[in-house]
């Protein structure tokens, strides 16, 4: 019983784990207001030099305290979404599920928000760009976490098991 119980519980997560995937470069589609806000503009850039660190590249325009762009690396988002600070702002960037739409959200002025629409995706620990979608390495990084975490429990239920 305890076997099918486990075996389950890997089956539904195996299925049904979806995995973000940041790394990319993405084309601002934005109605933010430059006159009033600070706007992220061009190409935001999105690459993953490390497992556990995500660096942020952006145009600036605007409202932005002279500041033309930011250049900022945070911990690897562990789901959709991400706080980024910009001077005295911070902004929430959002990730669709399917990992090709940012949206960049200015909890103050819903005017200064953003789109973002997935030009290339980026392979994680390069720069280089690959055309297409979104790919899903980061989603197999997640499953082997999750077959290595399985692994445990099974070993742990069958020492107290006999």
């Amino acid at each position: 019983m305890v076997y099918l119980t486990i075996l389950f519980t890997f089956a539904t997560l195996w299925t049904t784990t979806q995995s973000q995937t940041w790394a990319g470069i993405y084309q601002m589609n934005t109605t933010c207001i430059t006159s009033t806000c600070c706007c992220l503009v061009n190409d935001i850039v999105l690459t993953r030099p490390s497992l556990n660190i995500l660096a942020f590249n952006a145009t600036l325009s605007g409202q932005c305290f002279g500041l033309p762009s930011i250049t900022s690396s945070i911990g690897y988002p562990v789901g959709y979404s991400l706080s980024l600070s910009i001077s005295i702002v911070t902004l929430t960037v959002l990730l669709s599920n399917d990992s090709n739409t940012l949206t960049a959200v200015n909890p103050l002025i819903s005017q200064c928000t953003g789109r973002a629409v997935r030009k290339t995706a980026l392979v994680a620990g390069s720069t280089t760009a690959s055309v297409g979608t979104a790919t899903s390495s980061d989603a197999l990084h997640h499953r082997v976490d999750m077959i290595i975490l399985l692994c445990f429990v099974l070993l742990h239920c069958m020492r107290k098991c006999w």
